[in-house]
């Protein structure tokens, strides 16, 4: 076997693998038919995870590099080994958000990550601005740069008494959970730094770290939140700042952190002084008993992220987060210089609708419906055959994996975009773009013409 070593300025540990099998096969070390180490040998002989390892070999194995024999391992490709193509410099989220834009009318969206216009508590909204339109006041002019007193204040005993402990000062209003994660990267990241995302996830956020210049590292995930060895072996190995992660009801798998996960992820984190940004839009919709990760250790290493619009109206763009009133500040000052403050006429709407007597009650509804629609649609998956990374829990995605031997959920998703649906391909959520059999699905529009697709888009694969 020959002696492979990992190069961490290659990236990913999955990088540094493809890197170092790539230099082998160059250096004439790897011959045209050679068999490799079996993934449990290389794991072992390297000191990383089994699942980093058969995550590299797949990948070559897509390029060409490899060849995968069935029972019998993996073996150098015996063509000529190509030039390794450059990455784009950002994962291409355009796919998605391009046709998220501007889908049309007749398009059907189980690709997208909100819900159905109808599904919204249009009721309580249409009371709050008819109360709006009563108020002398009305939020017309310029508010305070941290957000309107009330609501801050609101949120604040609101998660003082779900157990964490904040500062009064560690409440900042923002123009969205996108303004939240944009301001923590401006106030607390610098280009070149290292950060952890969760493997798949947010894409948005994603192309953001890419943007400005991050050195970004995917954390794969289990049904039970990440992968605590592959987690454990980046802090180690990468030393990053920050760990961006969504611990409930995760976008996009739907998957939640395990009481177990989320306190071994604190305890690593901790060890190495790694701050934790934790995204917990879709709290309203979650039905999970797990509390918060700020509730469990507090806020002095954690920046906890928060929306209203999951469960209450994404177009009044209202986000929030939660730190430590030292880290709060600085955080002020950056939203200062990006936008002097949010808007108060939405952020008074938002609490006239939180005070709204028939919103807890809305809001149980809503849960309740979105568990019957993941129920349902983990029925008609089996019926079809298909499989999901995990039962639905309740929240907004499921996460479907294409039958073997298809390997490309983009594919899919350009052939489903021709029929009126628009579909969310899995390498939208990756960090390095890579064809991935996997695709989001949207529990609010997965219903039977999206099963009937799906099955007859296999069908017709298999008759090719």
């Amino acid at each position: 076997m020959p002696s492979l070593s990992l190069d961490p300025t290659q990236g990913s540990l999955i990088q540094q693998v493809m890197h170092a099998i790539r230099q082998a096969i160059a250096g004439h070390q790897l011959a045209p038919g050679q068999r490799l180490p079996s993934v449990r040998q290389l794991a072992t002989t390297l000191g990383i995870s089994t699942f980093t390892v058969a995550d590299s070999y797949s990948r070559l194995v897509q390029q060409g590099v490899i060849l995968a024999r069935r029972g019998d391992g993996y073996y150098v490709a015996r063509t000529p080994l190509a030039p390794p193509m450059a990455p784009p410099p950002v994962p291409d989220a355009r796919w998605l958000t391009d046709h998220r834009i501007t889908p049309g009318p007749e398009v059907v969206q189980p690709g997208c990550g909100w819900l159905p216009n109808q599904w919204y508590p249009t009721q309580i909204l249409q009371r709050a601005l008819r109360q709006q339109g009563r108020d002398t006041d009305g939020g017309i002019a310029y508010g305070h740069s941290a957000g309107w007193q009330p609501l801050r204040q609101h949120l604040w005993q609101h998660h003082e008494a779900l157990g964490i402990p904040v500062d009064p000062q560690g409440v900042l209003l923002t123009q969205g959970a996108s303004q939240a994660l944009a301001l923590v990267v401006q106030s607390e990241l610098r280009a070149g730094d290292t950060v952890l995302v969760d493997d798949p996830g947010y894409c948005n956020l994603i192309a953001l770290l890419q943007h400005a210049g991050m050195r970004v590292i995917g954390v794969p995930w289990t049904a039970q939140g990440p992968d605590c060895t592959a987690l454990a072996e980046q802090l180690h190995l990468a030393r990053p700042k920050a760990f961006f992660t969504n611990p409930r009801q995760h976008n996009p798998t739907g998957a939640s952190y395990s009481a177990a996960t989320a306190f071994r992820v604190l305890q690593l984190t901790a060890q190495h002084h790694c701050l934790i940004v934790e995204d917990d839009v879709s709290a309203a919709l979650t039905q999970s008993a797990t509390p918060t990760l700020a509730a469990l250790a507090g806020l002095e290493h954690i920046i906890y992220i928060g929306s209203f619009a999951k469960a209450l109206a994404p177009g009044l763009r209202v986000g929030y987060l939660l730190a430590s009133a030292e880290r709060t500040d600085r955080l002020l000052r950056y939203k200062v210089m990006n936008a002097i403050a949010s808007s108060e006429l939405a952020e008074r709407l938002v609490l006239r609708m939180l005070k709204d007597p028939d919103t807890p009650k809305e809001q149980q509804r809503l849960r309740d419906r979105l568990l019957r629609a993941g129920e349902r649609w983990q029925q008609g998956l089996e019926r079809i055959r298909w499989q999901s990374f995990c039962p639905p829990q309740g929240g907004l995605f499921s996460w479907v994996r294409l039958p073997a031997p298809h390997q490309d959920a983009l594919s899919l998703s350009e052939a489903a975009l021709a029929e009126g649906l628009l579909l969310a391909p899995g390498s939208q959520f990756r960090v390095d773009a890579p064809p991935t059999p996997w695709l989001r699905c949207n529990l609010a529009y997965s219903h039977q013409p999206l099963l009937d697709f799906l099955q007859g888009w296999a069908r017709r694969q298999e008759g090719a």
